[in-house]
């Protein structure tokens, strides 16, 4: 995804930079996230339970381990 959507923290650490930790998303509901902010794209990961958020600073990064990902 190239935006997040609207969200809280509900146990973790966001600062201006990143955000780390337990966060409840609009749509997603209950995730974890692993994030640099305003570094797009972001991986979006669904397990049973929960969604899993993450990217890197590099955007060239983030494809590559989504291809990756994708591929398995």
């Amino acid at each position: 995804m190239d935006s997040l959507p609207r969200g809280r923290k509900t146990n973790g650490v966001a600062t201006d930079t990143v955000a780390i930790g337990n966060f409840k998303f609009d749509g997603f509901g209950k995730s974890m996230v692993y994030l640099v902010k305003n570094s797009p794209p972001y991986i979006v990961i669904k397990l049973p339970d929960v969604y899993v958020l993450y990217n890197n600073k590099d955007a060239t990064e983030t494809e590559r381990l989504y291809a990756e990902l994708k591929g398995w």
